[in-house]
């Protein structure tokens, strides 16, 4: 319910009073009215708080990243912040009235509205309307069965049955009837958002190496926007068909910002560039759009000497553009390492601006993250999209850093790393800093067209700041400096290197191999150029050859015995190796080791083959198998 700012100082005594028994008939019903912005509980991750009681007016107004949803903490408000949050819709700049108006406004908020008693039913996201009260009343539709509705609102009872309320659903001769709110709040009708694409586009994109796992090359991206994403009916299902040559496929559900955004993309192929119609269904609606046709519009470029400058949670990303790019405008984001969500994205920016300070309390200390950024043309129709991964530099760190692009490591079972590639103008004998990520040593070498070659290195604080310095004599690495000191500098001599090694990075260093600012190093260059090589990480050996890396590795020296046997007994159960590192026999003897006898020897191996049965690793019979062994084991 919504007490309507223009008559909330001159609300009569009598109106007051009625609220007030109105309050009282649903003693039965309701709990307390809980304080003023009491989270209550969400849906769809959209939160609602009580308001106090009906007759409070907060007169503060609530914004989502800067859109108005209402007043504190109104229903309109949460219908409102729901929508707006859950499908993209605006709701507050296309009507502002109170709840009593919903339903006789929904086209000018771009809903269709289905009266109670209709052919149609209500379904997940609807918004319920009652017309009663002086101020009517609106929910979110969070679930519906056969014979109910349930709902989330806010300012209603103003306590937990707010965010669960049920109604009754009747049907009869194919019309679905719901019950009111209350006696005095029926229901009016429910408005729901029509199936709708609102945008539909198609694009090339030139995707660039990345530790993300997506696959870099040329491609064609087809992608459209849909509301709503999901109803009762299910997911609304996208597909695409490619008007010249009937080539047809469906869109996958990428969600994001904007949260109803479908897509996919493919090998980029000429004669896919035409236009696409996207047709969007769910349940018994249909919707078609068609893309825009690209021809054969170019591959954009990457951009080039992609900068960290400063150190510290705000610091500026600054790069330089390519020689007759052709670019329009370029669009940052952020990416969480970790998670792999976008956290953080940039305005459109003009194609002369080269830096942009990324903004206070998007980046937390010691924490790994990827600048994704885009390069698009004029019209959208051709666009790059590279990757340069970095951690927030620390006070003492060099406060000007190159940053790589990390691609995916070719063969996780050796001893080397993913590359990280750097493409960044270098002037003879001036120092440049370059971020990679964490290792126990690194190869460093120059591009295969590069005329530049190392003249110097000077390597950070890690561990006990000593390092054995590598060089390459066309068939080996030969051991050149040991015992290298953080800060000291080693000259390559007049001609330079095309490659070097660093070795004698303690595994008890405990570096993070997420950290992409954990090994900054200083590196001149023996003339003015162009430097587009790699740094290479070796990585921390895996001991026992069980293809898990020792520094991932739960269990560095993994019993790999084809099957788990315990004392003289063979279970004939595989011997599996789990996600940790370790095998299950690994995992027994764990439960052996300091056993103070052998009841709870047997007890420990039972807790264990029941997590491994309820997480599929073993069947019941085998589950009795390495118990029954365990049972016969001299143990301790």
């Amino acid at each position: 319910m919504l007490i309507n700012v223009r008559k909330r100082a001159i609300v009569s005594n009598i109106i007051l009073i009625t609220i007030a028994g109105f309050l009282l008939l649903l003693g039965s019903n309701s709990n307390a009215a809980e304080p003023f912005g009491t989270y209550l509980g969400e849906f769809s991750g959209v939160a609602a708080y009580s308001n106090g009681n009906t007759s409070y007016y907060s007169d503060v107004s609530n914004y989502v990243n800067g859109t108005y949803t209402g007043i504190q903490w109104q229903c309109v408000e949460y219908v409102r912040r729901y929508y707006l949050l859950v499908y993209g819709i605006d709701l507050a700049s296309m009507h502002l009235g109170d709840a009593n108006t919903w339903y006789d406004n929904a086209s000018a908020m771009g809903l269709e509205r289905y009266p109670n008693g209709s052919s149609t039913s209500p379904q997940v996201g609807d918004i319920l309307v009652s017309e009663g009260g002086d101020y009517g009343h609106v929910a979110i539709v969070k679930s519906v069965s056969g014979s109910q509705v349930c709902t989330i609102q806010q300012n209603f009872s103003n306590d937990s049955t707010d965010v669960n309320r049920c109604l009754t659903l009747a049907v009869s001769g194919g019309n679905y009837t719901v019950g009111g709110f209350s006696a005095t709040y029926p229901i009016e009708g429910w408005l729901r958002i029509p199936l709708t694409i609102l945008y539909a586009g198609l694009f090339r994109d030139i995707l660039g190496p990345n530790s993300i796992g997506w696959t870099p090359g040329d491609r064609l991206s087809v992608s459209a926007q849909v509301e709503p994403v999901n109803t009762s009916y299910g997911q609304t299902v996208v597909t695409a068909t490619n008007l010249d040559t009937g080539y047809s496929m469906q869109l996958g559900y990428i969600g994001g910002i904007p949260p109803n955004e479908f897509g996919k993309k493919i090998a980029y192929d000429p004669a896919l560039t035409g236009a696409w119609l996207i047709t969007a269904t769910n349940g018994p609606y249909t919707a078609t759009a068609l893309t825009n046709e690209i021809g054969d519009v170019g591959p954009m470029p990457f951009l080039r000497n992609v900068q960290i400058l400063g150190t510290g949670l705000t610091p500026t990303i600054s790069w330089t553009l390519p020689a007759n790019s052709g670019a329009g405008y370029i669009h940052l984001n952020i990416i969480d390492a970790v998670t792999g969500l976008r956290i953080w994205w940039s305005p459109h920016l003009d194609i002369t601006t080269t830096e942009y300070t990324i903004d206070d309390g998007v980046l937390v200390a010691d924490h790994p993250y990827i600048i994704r950024v885009f390069l698009n043309n004029e019209d959208g129709t051709s666009r790059s999209t590279s990757f340069y991964d970095f951690t927030p530099l620390e006070e003492g760190e060099p406060d000007t850093v190159f940053i790589p692009t990390v691609g995916q490591d070719p063969d996780p079972t050796d001893e080397f790393g993913a590359a990280f590639m750097f493409d960044i103008d270098v002037e003879e004998g001036v120092p440049c800093f370059i971020d990679p990520f964490v290792a126990v040593g690194y190869d460093y070498e120059i591009g295969i067209e590069d005329t530049v070659k190392f003249a110097s290195v000077t390597l950070p604080e890690v561990g006990d700041n000593l390092f054995d310095l590598y060089l390459f004599d066309d068939t080996d690495f030969y051991l050149a400096r040991k015992d290298l000191g953080s800060g000291e500098t080693y000259n390559f001599g007049p001609e330079g290197v095309d490659q070097f090694r660093i070795l004698g990075i303690e595994e008890g260093a405990e570096l993070d191999p997420l950290d992409a600012t954990a090994f900054i190093t200083e590196l001149t260059f023996t003339e003015t150029g162009q430097f587009t090589g790699n740094m290479t990480p070796i990585i921390s050996i895996d001991n026992d050859s069980d293809g898990i890396l020792d520094y991932q590795d739960n269990c560095v020296n993994s019993d790999l015995s084809s099957t788990v046997v315990i004392g003289d007994c063979d279970s004939g159960v595989f011997n599996t190796l789990l996600p940790t590192g370790c095998t299950i026999t690994d995992r027994i003897a764990e439960c052996a080791a300091g056993v103070k006898n052998h009841g709870k020897f047997i007890s420990c191996v039972a807790h264990l083959t029941n997590a491994l049965k309820k997480d599929g690793v073993i069947t019941g019979k085998e589950k009795g198998a390495i118990e029954s062994c365990a049972a016969q084991a001299n143990i301790p």
